[in-house]
């Protein structure tokens, strides 16, 4: 049996999951790819998509692909909770 090493975020998947948990308690909806890139310091929609789909992987967050507005947070990590 393989053990998997810990995951540990990186300081812009923290600032995914804190982006997407301010926008839901602000707005009640989820936000969309596109708002993501507009509210954190990524200017690539391709580069989210590939931080989302590993903090999905990693059960942080949750999204339905191909739908827009589902992207909503499962777990927080300690330190975005914080801010």
């Amino acid at each position: 049996m393989h053990s998997r090493r810990p995951f540990r975020l990186s300081d812009r998947q923290r600032e995914i999951l804190t982006f997407v948990r301010r926008f839901v308690d602000e707005h009640r909806f989820c936000p969309a790819l596109r708002e993501i890139v507009e509210g954190t310091s990524y200017t690539s929609t391709s580069v989210v998509h590939h931080n989302l789909a590993t903090l999905k992987r990693e059960g942080y967050v949750d999204y339905v692909p191909g739908k827009i507005r589902t992207v909503h947070v499962l777990q927080e990590d300690g330190d975005a909770a914080a801010n």
